[in-house]
């Protein structure tokens, strides 16, 4: 028997959820409602005896395109598509700090890899929940899946490998860090007392946080850099300097 689960774009991270449950995937089309009307319909999964089969990624996008919420080509989403993707959106930096955490990207440097290789690679790694992790993210665009359980770097995963022109690899491991995700569970405490969701989890503020937490810091501050290093070249470009002798970043982390 063959079935359609409604909004194929957030199952991956439905399936990522229930990692630690070891029946994550099962979990997960349990939380879906299948053939919902006006979903985004085409995550084809099969079900072979008591299994489910997590549809391969040359799959899923195939059945994106003849989603029934799908419109003309560079169509805007729909509200519920835009809502959905909403709802969804911090799963993506969770996978994305994980992917950089591990230096998934630099592992893949040399080409294609398995999955089983990686998760050795990174010592001390669940392979399966590494794998979910993978999918989730190659729905994205960022990594692939060259063949079952075998990755692939993409242009968006690249920009996380260590040491590169261009890499956002520290920006990423600040951006997407857990304590951003434990912060912003306290917008209702922020928005009710005026109090920062950083002093509610932490008891400082930010910069009392930082300086009193070294991994922290290091992150927050080679983040500055590495940003710094990106926008530089165009504000040297569109601003004269000539007439200025000194130019000082006034708190400017460990210089930038």
């Amino acid at each position: 028997m063959v079935r359609k689960v409604s909004y194929v774009a957030t199952v991956p991270w439905m399936a990522v959820q229930g990692v630690s449950r070891g029946k994550g995937l099962v979990s997960a089309w349990r939380s879906v409602r299948e053939e919902q009307q006006g979903g985004c319909g085409g995550l084809t999964v099969a079900k072979r005896g008591r299994t489910l089969r997590l549809a391969s990624e040359t799959e899923t996008r195939a059945a994106m395109a003849t989603s029934p919420m799908k419109g003309a080509a560079g169509a805007d989403p729909s509200a519920n598509e835009q809502i959905m993707q909403l709802c969804t959106a911090y799963m993506a930096p969770a996978c994305l700090y994980m992917a950089a955490h591990l230096r998934l990207a630099d592992q893949l440097a040399a080409g294609p890899k398995p999955v089983a290789q990686m998760a050795a690679g990174a010592r001390g790694i669940h392979e399966e929940s590494l794998y979910r992790v993978l999918r989730a993210l190659a729905s994205v665009g960022v990594f692939t899946e060259t063949a079952p359980r075998v990755f692939a770097n993409t242009p968006a995963s690249e920009l996380l490998r260590e040491r590169i022109p261009g890499s956002m690899r520290d920006q990423v491991m600040w951006m997407t860090n857990p304590t951003h995700f434990r912060v912003f569970a306290e917008l209702r405490h922020a928005v009710e007392t005026g109090e920062t969701g950083m002093k509610k989890v932490s008891g400082l503020e930010s910069f009392e946080f930082l300086k009193q937490n070294a991994a922290e810091d290091r992150e927050f501050n080679a983040a500055m850099s590495a940003l710094t290093e990106q926008f530089a070249p165009a504000v040297l470009e569109a601003y004269d300097f000539g007439d200025l002798g000194t130019i000082a970043d006034i708190g400017g982390g460990h210089g930038t």
